[in-house]
């Protein structure tokens, strides 16, 4: 979505020159739009993973309210928490309510955390560029900002526009600044910096999903491929791949071509299928999360003493980890030596 030598990632296993002269034609190579149909197909898979989790979690809120209850415990049940300082003391119904409760809690905060965070940070950018001037290029409506480095991208979240900087419109030809355009089009139209926010907010929120994570890491890189095929099919590959080879060559010589990204141009097909180690665990996870919330009892725990106990487990265990990781931090400076 950026182009620009700063985002560099990866290095061309082949020279320049041989890889523009063996692009693939855009018949042969995009006929069948792949990676778009590749990236739409992930970007549902995620938000299917998101809508169950969301559903898993919200049973596992409604199974700690219905097995909580609020009285004030009796007297002998606070000298019997009170007494209690090992998790074994713990009644299972108690600890599956306190598990519970924990992951609901951080999802709900990592969520709210994420989603300002990074609707925060894309208000920043859009702050920090310097003033732009309409412009259009290839037929495609552009803002042209003033910078010495040749940068393309796609900002804004409800109303996306293309930013070009006057360095790139001044160093690319016609032909491969229509390409870039072309490209961040693409993500203009298919709103991709909304669909990165919200993969992304999923991802932080439903941390007990690894899979959302490489799948947030594989949707980028398919957003990016899907946009390359736009250009191509317009185009042709040779203005993209001039215009790829211009922005990333600059500079200390570093490529800011994404690997897969040239494999694409060279005619491979785009890879969207996650780990099934990943998708095994995530099931797991859930399935985990939706058992333990049905094997609740209905008003069966008293919130305080569970509050009580956790609050006297949590004041034995923390200097036991510190006492743990002062040792091993102390172990680790001897072996070094």
């Amino acid at each position: 979505m950026t182009w620009s030598r700063g985002s560099a990632r990866a290095r061309l296993c082949s020279s320049p020159a041989r890889w523009t002269a063996s692009t693939a034609s855009a018949s042969t190579s995009f006929g069948g739009w792949r990676a778009v149909r590749s990236a739409s197909r992930l970007f549902r898979f995620q938000f299917a993973v998101g809508a169950a989790g969301a559903l898993v979690l919200g049973y596992a809120v409604v199974a700690v309210v219905r097995a909580t209850s609020l009285a004030p415990p009796s007297a002998q049940d606070l000298l019997r928490a009170c007494a209690a300082m090992e998790l074994a003391s713990l009644q299972p119904a108690s600890l599956a309510v306190a598990v519970l409760a924990t992951v609901s809690a951080t999802s709900a905060l990592r969520g709210v955390v994420s989603a300002v965070s990074r609707v925060r940070a894309h208000g920043r950018l859009l702050r920090v560029l310097p003033p732009s001037t309409p412009a259009v290029f290839g037929g495609v409506a552009v803002r042209l900002f003033s910078s010495g480095c040749p940068e393309a991208f796609c900002a804004g979240l409800a109303r996306p526009h293309i930013f070009v900087s006057t360095a790139a419109a001044r160093v690319l030809a016609r032909a491969e600044l229509d390409a870039v355009v072309t490209h961040e089009a693409h993500h203009a139209r298919r709103r991709e910096p909304l669909r990165l926010l919200l993969v992304g907010v999923l991802r932080d929120a439903l941390f007990f999903i690894p899979a959302l994570r490489d799948a947030e890491r594989r949707y980028a890189a398919l957003a990016e491929v899907a946009a390359d095929e736009a250009a191509v099919r317009r185009a042709g590959p040779r203005p993209l791949a001039a215009a790829l080879l211009h922005f990333g060559a600059r500079g200390d010589g570093a490529l800011g071509i994404a690997a897969e990204r040239v494999d694409h141009l060279l005619g491979a097909a785009p890879r969207w299928r996650l780990r099934p180690s990943l998708l095994v665990s995530g099931a797991v996870a859930l399935v985990g999360v939706a058992i333990l919330s049905a094997s609740v009892p209905a008003g069966d725990v008293s919130a305080p003493l569970v509050a009580m106990q956790l609050c006297r487990l949590t004041m034995t265990v923390l200097p036991i980890l510190g006492v743990l990781a002062l040792a091993g931090a102390a172990w680790r400076r001897a072996a070094q030596r």
